[in-house]
């Protein structure tokens, strides 16, 4: 019998191999690859398959294997983001798999593990708290649909509607499983302990920064079920569940939750996908991303949960000042420590691009054919769209009021707190971002010395705007909100709204306190915040008709090289032969440098492709796998988000 097989995490085309067991579609085989032994998933059996001109070699059937949940994740994300059955296959955990199968984790156990796990001395919970009656009415909402998108302000109890749901959903069937994906890895462990305080040893936490032990042990108790909610990041979706019946996805508007790296997807909307076929799904968010606003509203399954927004003791303080710490905010930080208090200093630039603003007028300049801001390439003195590839040179005045006064200078979290300490020379300031805690162990010592005001002030970026209630902390302070509103990228308002709106519901928690946003555009923030985030939503849903999601599909194809010249000669050329045989609705509607046009040696060039439907965009981009005469690579990412 012959198979064909794709490797799991070799990035290889699939093979051809012979078997003397039957074998389905999406079984796991051992196969010999340049002899060593390695992991595939079947992806044809031999009705398909045509006699190679060599003789294949055997595979056999692995011990492992995939659960139905895992096989239709498997069969949809590899269809829809393009990505081979063997690139997606290695997330789903197969490596851990392996351990768990060698029995338990802890050699002293010597009985069985279902024994060892009832042997245990339960732990005390506590009852739930009784919801609010417009609690009680977004939960029977939530309960009556099989998708929903809970759009609760900050503050207005989304977290025990959620409690409430899973403990229905766990009373409902005694092998029933439930899932809450959380974007920051950060969040889990203190949602883990919220859980366990009403539902005990059922809990458990899954992530990327857990060690292989824990990992095992979560992976023995699903198996046995005494595991029956997870907390976890989105890799938490690909674990090996039996009955899952219940997935939240917390703060669902966050970016996190797509993968930019191989094999790329967003489990969010995979989530969204598994709603149709019989688990319940819940997204949740107090600012959600616009797609699902939108196709919660056109679908019906939009439930709005009001809550008090602003503390009443909570002043929201808008600085203009063009300095890049105005002597408003050197005051209010002044302030705070003389008041025994603390501060926290967001500064969300993230962007590898800079974009040019006014600091008259506070506008940026457009490109006139995509409406998102250019960025500044210096080397080549001119400015840039990264989806269209239209090119001007840097003007000397703003283009819309005169002003010379253009400015793409950016402050980093290093830089802000060496000078805040010259300016403060007694105050204790830390740093929380990626670079100053990238494992898990240096976040939540931070995080744990700042809540037990170890030090003064916090600089951070977007990981500290969710979740966290520090409750000497009545200073939160916003800087760089211009770099974002002026992003080359059709969701630069929605991310600095977002960003915002999330920052300012969760200060002055116990207290009085303050939210200061320094930016140039204050009248237009001011604006938004009196309507409110829905408001914002609606009006940005005009901005984005026929152009961009939600309205249409986009598809990104990278391709890369180390010759910048070779790279973009790859890139007319695949081009050229998208415009011939893609599908008549598509649009090619740019090759441009990526945002960031080089990387580890790799010049980056993009091709961006419009649709409104999906099914022509994925045609299109097979069709133009099929026609390229040279087997030229490229990288596919269905939906970005970053270009």
């Amino acid at each position: 019998m012959l198979i064909s097989v794709s490797p799991i995490g070799l990035h290889l085309n699939e093979l051809v191999y012979s078997t003397q067991t039957p074998l389905d579609k999406f079984d796991l085989v051992l196969i010999n690859l340049r002899g060593k032994e390695y992991l595939g998933v079947v992806s044809q059996v031999d009705l398909a398959l045509q006699a190679p001109s060599f003789t294949p070699k055997p595979a056999s059937k692995s011990q492992l294997f995939l659960t139905k949940l895992q096989k239709e994740l498997l069969e949809f994300t590899s269809k829809y983001y393009l990505q081979s059955l063997g690139n997606v296959a290695s997330i789903f955990h197969l490596d851990d798999l392996k351990n768990v199968q060698k029995g338990s984790l802890d050699k002293n156990l010597k009985k069985p593990l279902k024994k060892a796990q009832a042997a245990k001395t339960p732990k005390e919970t506590s009852p739930l708290l009784t919801l609010s009656q417009e609690q009680e009415k977004a939960l029977r909402f939530i309960e009556s649909r099989p998708l929903s998108l809970l759009f609760g302000d900050t503050s207005s109890g989304k977290s025990e509607i959620y409690f409430h749901l899973i403990d229905s959903t766990l009373k409902s069937q005694e092998s029933s499983q439930c899932l809450l994906l959380m974007p920051e890895i950060s969040l889990t462990p203190l949602m883990e302990k919220r859980l366990q305080k009403h539902f005990g040893d059922k809990v458990a936490m899954w992530h990327s920064k857990i060690t292989k032990a824990k990992k095992q042990k979560v992976l023995d108790g699903l198996k046995a079920g005494s595991i029956k909610i997870i907390i976890g990041a989105r890799s938490a979706l690909f674990l090996p569940w039996s009955d899952l019946r219940l997935i939240i996805v917390d703060e669902e508007h966050d970016d996190s939750f797509k993968s930019q790296t191989s094999p790329k997807y967003n489990a969010r909307d995979l989530c969204v996908l598994l709603s149709q076929r019989g688990i319940k799904v819940v997204l949740g968010s107090a600012t959600p991303s616009l797609k699902s606003y939108y196709l919660a509203k056109e679908h019906g399954y939009l439930y709005r949960l009001k809550g008090k927004f602003f503390n009443s003791q909570t002043k929201l303080i808008l600085d203009n000042s063009k300095e890049v710490l105005s002597p408003l905010l050197l005051e209010s930080l002044q302030a705070v420590l003389d008041s025994k208090k603390q501060a926290i200093i967001f500064l969300p630039t993230r962007a590898n691009f800079k974009s040019l603003l006014c600091t008259n007028c506070a506008s940026t300049i457009k490109c006139p054919h995509c409406q998102v801001s250019l960025s500044v390439n210096f080397k080549k003195n001119s400015l840039v769209c990264h989806y269209c590839n239209y090119h001007m040179p840097i003007p000397l005045v703003c283009p819309t009021c005169g002003s010379e006064e253009l400015r793409g200078k950016r402050l980093g979290t290093e830089e802000l707190k060496n000078t805040l300490e010259e300016i403060f020379t007694g105050a204790k300031i830390k740093i929380c971002d990626r670079d100053n805690a990238s494992s898990f162990k240096e976040l939540d010592k931070i995080l744990s010395e700042f809540s037990a005001h170890k030090f003064d002030f916090l600089i951070g970026t977007q990981m500290l705007s969710k979740g966290h209630d520090f409750k000497d902390a009545s200073l939160s302070v916003i800087l760089g909100i211009d770099h974002i509103l002026g992003l080359s990228d059709y969701r630069a308002s929605e991310k600095a709204f977002s960003l915002l709106f999330q920052i300012a519901g969760r200060s002055g928690r116990r207290g009085e306190g303050s939210v200061l946003i320094q930016s140039l555009n204050t009248s237009y923030i001011e604006e938004v915040f009196k309507g409110g985030y829905q408001n914002f939503l609606e009006n940005e849903l005009l901005q984005r008709a026929n152009l961009y999601p939600p309205f249409v599909r986009l598809a990104k194809l990278t391709i890369k090289d180390k010759n910048e010249t070779k790279a973009l000669m790859r890139a007319r050329y695949i081009k050229d032969v998208l415009s011939k045989c893609k599908e008549k609705d598509v649009e090619v509607i740019g090759l441009a440098p990526s945002s960031m046009p080089k990387l580890k040696d790799y010049y980056f060039f993009n091709i961006i492709l419009r649709c409104k439907k999906a099914t022509p965009l994925l045609q299109s981009i097979l069709s133009l796998e099929f026609n390229l005469k040279d087997k030229l690579s490229f990288d596919i990412d269905i939906d970005p988000i970053e270009f």
